[in-house]
C-alpha cells in the first residue's frame, strides 16, 4: 500500500469503528492505509520510536521480497 495521508474525518471514523470492535486490519484495507497508520490513529500512546521502528520493520520485508 501507498502512504496515503487520513482525514481528519477519516481518522474520527476510525477511532469510532475501532471503539465498536473493528479490527485494525479491516479498517486499514478499507481505508487504503498500513495498520500501523491505524495504530497510530486510535492509540495515543504510539510514539514516534515506535512508528520508526515500524518503518525499519516494512523496509526490511520489502528487501527480503
Amino acid at each position: 500500500m501507498g502512504a496515503r495521508k487520513l482525514t481528519d474525518k477519516e481518522r474520527e471514523e476510525i477511532k469510532v469503528l475501532y471503539a465498536a470492535g473493528k479490527s485494525k486490519k479491516l479498517l486499514a484495507d478499507r481505508y487504503g492505509v498500513e495498520r500501523g497508520t491505524i495504530m497510530y490513529t486510535v492509540d495515543a500512546n504510539y510514539t514516534a520510536a515506535q512508528r520508526e521502528k515500524m518503518k525499519q520493520y516494512r523496509a526490511s520485508k520489502k528487501e527480503n521480497k
